[in-house]
């Protein structure tokens, strides 16, 4: 990861866009369409494909990520062992975030909720995830 006082150059930034791309791109196309159709699929593919078909949404098609991430996060509430209401509602709130400029504290706080309720395969993805999205550059006033 690059270390946040160094600015990113647009090839470096687009390197780093590129692999992500493609990392999600290998693992989420069987579960694309289940999630695409409004979770008509739900539930066939593992919570953690369905995850990175989310991701893949953000920068391809950023206008189907919220139904996508409505159904994911459905599905990840039935999966968790002894979720609270409260843990379920930080979810829902990390999940919208991913969105943002918050980007990255929200997929931890996802990753430390999927941990503690027995989803390591998806804690794993926002693992990966994160260490994937590219730093901003200190010319970039907004924050991940």
């Amino acid at each position: 990861m690059i270390a946040p006082s160094c600015p990113l150059s647009a090839h470096s930034t687009a390197a780093a866009l590129g692999q992500l791309h493609r990392w999600l791109q290998r693992s989420s196309t069987d579960s694309a369409t289940g999630i695409r159709d409004g979770g008509a699929g739900l539930g066939r593919a593992p919570l953690d494909d369905e995850l990175k078909v989310c991701l893949a949404y953000l920068p391809e098609a950023p206008e189907r990520f919220e139904q996508a991430a409505v159904a994911w996060h459905a599905r990840w509430s039935c999966a968790a062992r002894e979720l609270t209401l409260a843990d379920s509602l930080v979810a829902l709130g990390a999940v919208q975030a991913l969105a943002g400029p918050g980007s990255v504290p929200a997929a931890d706080a996802l990753r430390t909720l999927s941990t503690r309720h027995g989803l390591d395969e998806v804690a794993a993805v926002l693992a990966v995830w994160v260490a994937m999205v590219p730093e901003p550059s200190s010319a970039d006033p907004v924050s991940r």
